[in-house]
């Protein structure tokens, strides 16, 4: 949970540290090597926790 909060926080800084995903809009922080967060930035600077990702999964393929 350290972890988690020490990225939040980092991302509540400056929302665009991170790189952007596959996806529109999307952001990936790699929290851990098992974990990332992706997260959206909106109009206003109003930043979207979107989901957390088990990164020993399949990859996630957008068509």
């Amino acid at each position: 949970m350290k972890e988690v909060e020490r990225h939040v926080e980092l991302i509540k800084e400056n929302p665009f540290l991170f790189r952007i995903s596959h996806l529109e809009n999307v952001r990936k922080c790699v929290i851990s090597k098992q974990t990332s967060l992706f997260y959206e930035i909106r109009p206003n600077n109003h930043i979207y926790l979107l989901y957390y990702w088990d990164n020993r999964q399949e990859p996630f393929i957008v068509d």
